[in-house]
């Protein structure tokens, strides 16, 4: 939320005005020469991410860098896939590939001089580091890994061998007891037809033998003991292509393209793709072994798990960094206040860094600074959410309009943070149900340009590849432009940022501050009629829209009221999640909170229209996925003999079973409105035989089952009962105090209404063609007017 201004100490960067694809040549001084190489820059330089992985590529005798890049296109690669590819040039076109060589040490130390000058201008990532080449560069990049494997992670030579300048591998190097010895992995990519001098291809009769497996067989046996490859292993993936596996750890692999003479294979010359296959052999597309992968995941409009479920998010936003003063709680046990609800996801509001004069101690200001979220304090937020079988969402609040370029991707951006070891660590054992909303509101803009959305795209693009390159597979949740009020700017490019997120899985949120123009309002105003158009243009996108904030008022020191009686019947409509701004603010004179204590019991005003008392409500609305909330999806529920019976009584309902307390632990009573989507109504520990509870739910038809937790753990449900409760089958009115149109739900098809002054002057007449109904009021003054419907008159106020 955008009222809420953080101070931000931002540290200044100075960047080159390089753009996205491969820069001019570049020059650094190794041993004492003027070296030139080329860069294939995924992102324009001035918003290079932190965190990148590299690719050295290798050009051939004669060749240069820009040739090397033609004819590989690694460059576009880089873009596509986010990695940095760096193109060093070789003095007179030649490499020193000569292994061990004394007096040919020049190239190898220009490499290492390179890695450290992008370490220290680009902050790449040390440990993700790879290397290619062809023929020449190739030789070159055999001896890479026999001296400079302490610096590179794996090898990919093409049409090229390893040169020896006539030294004993084993004695000098190929031991694995030396302690300069690495084992290392390596894709070695040749056409069998290659009979180039000092590169033919290193196994003409395609049967296994050490000698013409060289050089193969000098990195396997003391990386595997293996000195060949074995037949049986020999994987003919496509046509035309043999795979020899020589080791699988480290990978050690010779790809022979069948016929394909001293060339790079593309799909223009043969059945594969050498570029493309490398990057997938350097696992830049791939998640680290152990990284707990995302069960939630996008498909068109919908989030869904991995039971394919849809989930609609209904929640709240919870400010726990403003209660983090010295001793507080960070608000964790509000998520159980929050869970009474029936939410299905909370939006936790976090920051990194900063500081107040003064924080609020739950009852004044006092002198003191807020603590900066770390693992620890945010491990305990994501398990007493989790816990509750809520969605956490979390958020860095620091970047609050702030230009979206640094706040996003800068040396100290929101990116940067998520980066961080000791939280990346961490959020990665946790990522199986979480979403990063990765900055709120990155952009104080309010006139929105073209040039302004292109590069607001830019900058979320190069977030979206740097996450994923961290190894984040949660959704990414993105703000909109304008304070994050704008949705047109995911019109324009969501379809985009979609293809360029390697997983596809990305939500876009927008902060439903649309306050009505008659308030005077000096923002995104909308009539209701601009608000339903809004709704229907996300609605036609077909894109995952979300809504992280949605409140009653937009405060601008003012109250401008919003129609969000309106909102959540359209989000119902269309399916469209949404989150509740907020739980409670740092006193309880915000116009927004929902409580003031925190409490559900003290819920009030819009948080309880909000929460439980709207048709649209969180508590009617709300549904809590099966796998999150029972461990097993909702298609397969085993079923026990169990048996709820119900008896309705005076508008109430009694609801009784039987337990056992022998085999049972606890007893969950579930709730539905719609006999799909069940939430926890209460819980009902073991130890009691004979179980009885009454429910008075404002609503006609209404759906319970049991839940039945075993002391072994295993989960079962009864029956479900379906309750009919006449008694609240009279019409609805709302929104109260209304505007513009007032709704009225529960009605009989052909009934007559009538609206009419106080002193009985009927103003409006009508007859209804649907159960529900809007009533068009801008013509009335502001006052008390009456509603007579077929059995009740309503009382309701114009605004």
């Amino acid at each position: 939320m955008y009222k809420l201004m953080i101070t931000l100490v931002m540290l200044s960067m100075v960047f080159c005005s390089s753009g996205q694809g491969l820069t001019s040549n570049r020059t650094i001084v190794s041993g004492g020469t003027n070296r030139n190489y080329k860069l294939g820059l995924p992102f324009a330089e001035s918003v290079m991410p932190p965190g990148l992985s590299v690719i050295f590529v290798f050009h051939g005798q004669g060749g240069n860098s820009a040739g090397i890049n033609a004819t590989t296109n690694f460059t576009a690669k880089a873009i596509e896939h986010g990695f940095l590819a760096v193109f060093p040039d070789a003095i007179s076109g030649v490499w020193d590939k000569n292994v061990f060589s004394p007096d040919a040490t020049d190239d190898v130390l220009f490499i290492k001089d390179l890695i450290t000058a992008l370490e220290n201008q680009y902050a790449i990532n040390s440990n993700k580091i790879y290397a290619t080449g062809f023929s020449d560069g190739a030789a070159f990049v055999y001896r890479l890994a026999a001296e400079a494997a302490d610096k590179i992670k794996a090898f990919a030579p093409v049409a090229g061998l390893l040169q020896l300048n006539g030294y004993n591998w084993f004695a000098n190097y190929g031991n694995a007891a030396n302690p300069g010895f690495r084992k290392v992995p390596i894709l070695h990519i040749h056409g069998t037809g290659d009979n180039a001098t000092a590169t033919a291809y290193p196994d003409p009769g395609n049967t296994p033998n050490d000698w013409t497996e060289y050089p193969l067989y000098l990195f396997s046996y003391p990386s595997c003991n293996t000195a060949t490859y074995n037949a049986a292993t020999v994987d003919n993936i496509v046509s035309g292509v043999r795979v020899m596996t020589f080791c699988s750890t480290p990978v050690i692999k010779l790809v022979g393209v069948q016929g394909l003479g001293h060339t790079w294979p593309n799909t223009s010359n043969s059945n594969y793709d050498a570029t493309a296959q490398i990057i997938n052999f350097f696992e830049l597309n791939k998640i680290s072994a152990g990284i707990q992968p995302s069960l939630l995941h996008v498909d068109g409009k919908y989030l869904k798990d991995d039971c394919n479920e849809n989930i609609i998010l209904r929640g709240v936003n919870l400010g726990s960094i403003y209660y983090a003063y010295s001793g507080g709680d960070w608000e964790l046990s509000k998520f159980e206040e929050i869970a009474k609800t029936g939410a299905n996801s909370v939006r936790i509001v976090l920051t990194k860094q900063y500081t107040y004069t003064y924080v609020y101690n739950g009852t004044a200001w006092v002198p003191g600074v807020i603590n900066n979220t770390t693992a620890a304090n945010l491990e305990a937020l994501l398990q007493a959410c989790l816990g509750k079988k809520m969605i956490p969402i979390l958020e860095l609040h620091d970047y609050t309009g702030q230009p979206s370029d640094n706040a996003l991707n800068g040396a100290n951006g929101a990116v940067a943070w998520w980066a961080r070891p000791d939280i990346k660590d961490l959020l990665l054992r946790y990522q199986n149900y979480l979403i990063i909303n990765l900055a709120n509101e990155p952009s104080p803009s309010v006139n929105i340009s073209a040039a302004e959305k292109l590069s607001y795209y830019q900058a979320n693009k190069t977030a979206i590849l740097t996450m994923r390159n961290a190894g984040y597979t949660c959704p990414l949740m993105i703000d909109g432009l304008h304070w994050g009020k704008d949705h047109t700017f995911f019109l324009d490019y969501g379809a985009a940022l979609l293809n360029d997120d390697p997983v596809h899985n990305l939500l876009f949120s927008v902060h439903l501050y649309w306050p009505k123009p008659s308030s005077g309002a000096p923002w995104w105003t909308a009539t209701d009629a601009e608000v339903t158009n809004r709704f229907s243009q996300m609605d036609a996108s077909n894109l995952p829209f979300v809504f992280g904030e949605l409140a009653a008022y937009d405060v601008q020191s003012a109250n401008y009221e919003i129609n969000y009686p309106l909102i959540m019947e359209l989000s119902q409509q269309y399916e469209f999640g949404w989150l509740v701004w907020w739980w409670r603010g740092t006193s309880n004179a915000n116009a927004l909170n929902m409580t003031n204590s925190g409490n559900y019991n003290d819920l009030f005003g819009h948080g309880l229209v909000m929460a439980t008392s709207s048709p649209y409500s969180i508590a009617k609305t709300s549904y809590i996925p099966g796998k999150l909330n029972n461990g097993i999806c909702n298609t397969v529920l085993p079923i026990s003999e169990l048996q709820l019976h119900a008896l309705t009584q005076n508008c109430a309902t009694i609801l009784s079973w039987q337990g056992n307390t022998s085999h049972v632990s606890s007893y969950h009573l579930e709730r539905s409105y719609n006999g799909v989507r069940y939430n926890t109504y209460e819980i009902n520990e073991g130890g009691i035989v004979n179980y009885k509870i009454k429910t008075e739910d404002q609503a006609s038809t209404v759906y319970y089952r049991l839940k039945e937790i075993r002391k072994d753990n295993t989960v079962k449900f009864s029956n479900v009962v379906t309750i009919h409760n006449t008694c609240f089958n009279q019409p609805k009115i709302y929104p109260n105090p209304v505007s513009d149109y007032l709704i009225v739900d529960n009605l009989s098809i052909g009934e007559k209404l009538e609206v009419f002054d106080i002193y009985g002057k009927v103003l409006i007449k009508m007859t209804t063609s649907n159960k529900k109904t809007q009533i068009k009021l801008p013509g009335l003054a502001k006052g008390i007017y009456l509603l007579k419907t077929k059995n009740t008159v309503h009382k309701f106020i114009k605004m």
